[in-house]
């Protein structure tokens, strides 16, 4: 239920805004009903929503990287460049570190996970080694 209330007030919201230039009373507005109504809980739903919603409209896939490590300017670049051929759209990384990685990356967007990490590496190459 809060997931979908949260899409709901995400979609008006985005709506209302996308149309007009009174954008700021609106949101000024829109928040008030949210504390009226006790629903400030939900904000970082709804933010969460927006988010997809304007990527949506602009054609921008989310792309979530993790590594243990910072990752190298090159290397963001590199997994920019060969996703956005892939998908034929514009990227938009987030990156995180990721402690429980021994190494490499995950490479995670819509509902695809890349798992270029180090223990997947090994877990591929004992299962060669046994086959």
């Amino acid at each position: 239920m809060k997931k979908n209330q949260a899409k709901i007030l995400a979609r008006a919201i985005y709506d209302l805004t996308d149309k007009t230039d009174k954008s700021e009373a609106i949101v000024s507005n829109f928040i008030a009903y949210l504390n009226q109504r006790r629903l400030n809980h939900l904000l970082p739903d709804i933010l969460a929503e927006l988010e997809i919603i304007d990527n949506q409209k602009n054609d921008i896939v989310a792309v979530d990287l993790e590594s243990v490590n910072e990752v190298s300017p090159a290397t963001e670049r590199a997994i920019i460049e060969r996703l956005g051929k892939r998908l034929g759209r514009k990227i938009k990384v987030k990156k995180s570190l990721n402690q429980d990685l021994l190494g490499g990356l995950l490479i995670s967007y819509q509902d695809k996970i890349i798992d270029l990490s180090l223990r997947k590496q090994i877990s591929n190459l004992k299962k060669q080694l046994i086959s």
